[in-house]
């Protein structure tokens, strides 16, 4: 028996969002049976990393002082548990639900704005294609759970779309929206501004529109203005990261960061030469605003003086899977190649996820 999927965009969309939700719990659960861990299901998917910190944020607020061992709350942006916030308070569900149900919700809506992204620059089978890749993608373990990554990704996709159509109001207060959700968020200036520039030489004329994108720095600056006022530095979102051991960009780290990485095979080093890859793939397609923007997503990992969480800030971002479609659409073997391994990877890193740090912990 086969499962006929619409051809409608919202349709199949939704259909792919809740059959891979589907094939992800699932395996939540066989890991929770099998390992015997006895966690409830809101805690399947919720390991007790950065959802922690968002969740005490939603519930108690930022931190004024560090705690014993140097951590402070406050280097988590704040607009994602600003959201969960707001929902739990207008739903009365508890935040753990809420904050995955917002992350799921994202998650869905960021299906249907690649899918159309897509269609843009290729037909409509290799956007479902696309929105498939996404759907079955390994990063759905930050998808699904208390994390900014869902918010940050329709974020990114919104401006996107905004800028492509000259919408720079949009642009610029999504862009602002962005930088209050994660340090990276910022950073979609770059390639706004390139959108700009091209749209001002086909045009031969400056437009009073274009200062919209002004508003992009807002939700940073907001932020920093509230730091400020609760505890006395600006930047303390930036002086914190001390606790994580992410020193800054010191250049004689490089090499040595690049040693351990290669020598004990970690994975963030792999998923940075694969990102640079994806990149060239991007920049060799004709994709250069979208090959800039995956390129500034690796700043953070190599500005931190450590490689910790590159495969997060490059493989939740929708030109990760730009790329990924336009190297394997069209080539049948290719295409269901990718798919299985990104559905088996998907598994490993479910297991990793919920099963090892519980069962060990």
């Amino acid at each position: 028996m086969s499962i006929k999927i619409s051809n409608h965009p919202w349709h199949y969309c939704l259909s792919i969002f809740i059959i891979s939700r589907i094939l992800i719990y699932y395996t939540a659960y066989l890991v929770n049976i099998y390992l015997h861990l006895n966690l409830l299901p809101q805690y399947w998917m919720t390991p007790g990393w950065d959802d922690k910190i968002y969740l005490g944020i939603i519930q108690y607020g930022y931190d004024q002082h560090p705690d014993l061992q140097g951590y402070a709350n406050y280097a988590f942006f704040p607009l994602y548990p600003l959201i969960v916030k707001l929902f739990t308070l207008s739903t009365h569900i508890p935040a753990v639900i809420s904050g995955q149900l917002l992350s799921n919700l994202f998650l869905l809506l960021s299906l249907k704005l690649f899918y159309d992204l897509t269609k843009i620059y290729y037909d409509e089978l290799t956007a479902r294609y696309a929105a498939l890749l996404l759907a079955i993608s390994p990063f759905n373990i930050y998808f699904v759970s208390i994390y900014t990554e869902s918010l940050f990704l329709f974020l990114c996709l919104g401006c996107w779309h905004a800028a492509l159509k000259r919408e720079w109001y949009w642009a610029g207060l999504i862009g602002a929206l962005m930088s209050a959700t994660r340090p990276t968020g910022i950073l979609i200036i770059l390639p706004m501004l390139w959108f700009i520039i091209d749209d001002y030489r086909m045009h031969k004329k400056f437009s009073k529109n274009y200062l919209w994108i002004l508003l992009m720095p807002l939700g940073l600056l907001t932020f920093m203005a509230y730091l400020g006022h609760h505890v006395g530095d600006p930047f303390a979102f930036k002086h914190i990261q001390t606790a994580w051991g992410r020193t800054g960009w010191h250049l004689a780290h490089i090499y040595i960061q690049f040693r351990d990485q290669y020598h004990l095979l970690k994975y963030d080093f792999w998923m940075l030469l694969f990102g640079f890859f994806l990149t060239y793939q991007l920049y060799r397609t004709g994709f250069k605003k979208e090959a800039l923007f995956l390129l500034l997503l690796f700043l953070p990992a190599l500005n931190g003086g450590v490689f910790d969480s590159l495969g997060r800030y490059i493989g939740a971002s929708f030109p990760f899977y730009l790329a990924l479609t336009s190297l394997s659409a069209r080539k049948n073997n290719l295409m269901m190649i990718t798919l299985i391994l990104e559905a088996s990877f998907l598994s490993a890193l479910i297991l990793g996820w919920i099963g090892f740090i519980n069962y060990f912990s």
